[in-house]
Order: structure tokens, then sequence, then C-alpha cells
């Protein structure tokens, strides 16, 4: 390095498209936690810089077929602006033939798992294949979100545990902050909603398992309990809304940041019924929003929620439906699952967080060239491994 601050050279493709969900949410908030540190300056890199609001410079990637862009001009562009490590926070993207240290942030294993994810077909599996060999092969560091997925990710990619790092996410500060209340009326009103609902945020994809928690929620509509999906549009819904049976559930499209805020403000109780979670960032943002959880025993949910929240056996609707029916039926427990839901978030910060991440980059940084790159050539021999599973073969 020449320079007393590392200079990184980071992945921002997953935010052009204005969406901020998933590994979206992490970049952004991650990468503006680490702007704030000065021993490290970032320089982002995107097809679409003007759609990317982050408080560092960002440079435009030329346009064309992702190979191109990642094996040719990124290792180009890397050396032309002297970084010292690449980092991609979207689990691939990384150039093989990268002239630095580079970092993947891989956020769980499922994309491996065809009993819970559909396995990529033509273009996209050859897609998928080509992306994750290159970017786990060149990776001299992972980060991982839990150690739950360190596991996972060890286990079924047979990477070693040492080039692995978990880093916990956190929730952003606004979501400790309680909305005004008329921002609140606003919202429920908008919605046709009345506080003391049940409040899920997420995806619609299998892993979630949706349908337990409707299940759940369907055993207890006697008493007027809504259940309340706050995700982006999914082909999955009708589907799922024609099974909830007795279930009442309202449709909340790609909430916003201050949507959210307020949903999680008036809810009775927020539920992560999924099965498979490398981490679960809606959990955090709801216990700092001080709200009663409930999560799923299962997949790094009870690391995430420890004691800030109840766990149900996955895939249990009757043992989940009892647990709602006494925090939404009594006011003090669900006060004081309130209470312990707000302390474990506190416990959890994206400070931290940058701080754990510098420490992984400038660690990167150190790295001798030549074993950076005799070490990928190394870790090829695995990419068996990596390859996108086959439909009707779960491994």
């Amino acid at each position: 390095m020449t320079s007393l601050r590392l200079r990184v050279g980071v992945d921002l493709r997953c935010l052009e498209s204005g969406e901020i969900r998933g590994f979206a949410r992490y970049t952004r908030a991650l990468t503006t936690a680490l702007a704030d540190r000065r021993d490290i300056q970032l320089t982002g890199y995107c097809t679409a810089p003007k759609a990317v609001d982050v408080p560092f410079d960002v440079d435009p990637m030329r346009a064309g077929s992702e190979v191109w862009s990642e094996q040719a001009w990124l290792p180009t562009w890397a050396a032309r602006r002297g970084m010292d490590v690449l980092w991609c926070p979207a689990n691939r993207g990384l150039p093989f033939l990268a002239p630095i240290p580079t970092i993947l942030t891989l956020h769980d294993a499922v994309e491996w798992d065809a009993s819970l994810v559909p396995p990529p077909q033509g273009r996209s599996r050859a897609r998928f294949a080509y992306s994750s060999v290159c970017s786990l092969a060149s990776a001299a560091r992972i980060i991982v979100p839990s150690a739950s997925a360190k596991v996972a990710v060890a286990g079924r990619l047979r990477i070693t545990s040492t080039r692995l790092s978990v880093i916990h996410e956190a929730a952003d500060t606004r979501f400790h902050q309680s909305p005004p209340a008329a921002e609140i009326e606003a919202t429920l009103r908008c919605h046709g909603l009345v506080p003391g609902y049940v409040l899920y945020v997420g995806g619609l994809d299998p892993k979630k398992d949706v349908a337990t928690l409707l299940r759940a929620v369907a055993r207890t509509a006697s008493a007027g309990h809504v259940t309340v999906v706050a995700g982006a549009a999914d082909g999955a819904w009708n589907a799922l809304a024609t099974s909830a049976g007795a279930a009442r559930i309202v449709r909340v499209e790609s909430p916003t940041d201050d949507e959210l805020r307020c949903l999680y403000a008036a809810a009775g109780c927020f539920v992560f019924p999924a099965i498979a979670e490398g981490f679960g960032l809606p959990v955090v943002e709801a216990m700092a929003a001080g709200v009663p959880v409930v999560g799923a025993n299962a997949g790094a949910l009870p690391e995430v929620i420890a004691s800030g929240g109840q766990l149900f056996p996955p895939g249990d609707d009757g043992g989940l439906a009892g647990v709602i029916t006494a925090l939404l039926t009594n006011d003090a427990l669900r006060d004081a699952w309130a209470t312990r839901a707000a302390a474990r978030a506190r416990e959890m910060s994206w400070a931290q967080a940058a701080k754990a991440t510098a420490r992984v980059l400038h660690e990167a940084g150190e790295m001798h060239r030549l074993s950076v790159f005799s070490n990928r050539c190394v870790r090829l021999r695995s990419w068996r491994a990596w390859m996108p599973p086959r439909l009707g073969r779960p491994d």
C-alpha cells in the first residue's frame, strides 16, 4: 500500500435498481458506516452511478457482458485507480485475475440448495457457475453474517473456516426511533389497518415459509388478527393468498423505510418463519423498533434473536399460533418481550460491523501479491462444489 488510508474498490451494482432490500440494504448501510472511518477510502463502481446514493465517489463501470466487465475491465480499473483491495458485498462479482487481494461477502449458501431455491437454468446457470467459481476462488477472505452461515458455507462449499469472518449486520439508527404518531396513523389508514396486527417483512420464496405464518394466523382469526406481508411484488403471492384460508392478510408492496418504521411501530408482534436464513435483517429492525419478535428455530435466527425474542419449531403452525395468541392478548407479556427485543437490537450496530469489516479489509491489503494469486489457483480445486445444483437433485 502507498497511503495510510486503505483504498477499497466496492461493487455497488446491487444498489442500481433503487429498491433497497437484502443485499442492497446491507451494502448501503455498511458502506455508509465505512465512509465515516479515517483508515478506509472507498471508491464505488457500477454501471449506473447516477442511480446510486452513497457518501463517496462512484466510477462508471463499462457496460457490456458481465464476463468482460468483471474479468477484464475491473482488474484494469483497479490497477489504474491504485486500489489496495476489491470488495464485492453481494455474493459474487469478483475478477479471478485481479492484481490485488479481493474480499467477498457471502450472505448464505442457500443458492446451492435445490430443495429451497429452484436451480438456475440456461444462461442463468452458466452465469451462476462462472461467477461463483471466479468469486469464490478469487476471494482472499469471505465475510459471512452469522456463525450459522459460516458453518453452512464451510460445509456445503468446502471453504476452509480460516477464510471466513463472521460479522453481524444491524438495524439502521432510524428504526430505533419511534415515528410521529400522525405519521403512523396516516400509514395505517392508507392500508386499512388498525394497531396490533401480526407483521412479516420479507420475500415469499419457499425458504421464508410464509405459509406456516398464515396457517398460524388462521388459527387465531376469530380474535380478529391480521397478518401484514410487506415486500416486493412476487409471482408466488396469488398462490400464497389463496392458501391463507381463514387468515386475514394485507399486502403492503415495496414499502419505503418510513412506511416500514410505521408498520413496525404499530405491530402487535413480528414473526419471521424462515427455515433457512443467513441473518434475517428484518428481525433486527423489528427488535430495534421495540416489537415483540417470534422466529423459527432455524438457520441464523436463534443466534440473531438470542434473548430478544421467542422461537418456535420450524413449520409448527400450532405452536406459532399459541405464541402469537399469548402476545396479542397479554399486554404485560407483550411489553416485556418488546423491552427485551429493543435491548438485543442495541447490541448490534453498523459502526461495529464497519470496524470488523475494516479489520478484514486491512488484513487482506497486507497480503503478498504473489501469494494472493498462487492461493487462487490452489482454491480452484474446489470448483465442483461451487457449481449450481441440478434440478431434482438436492444435495
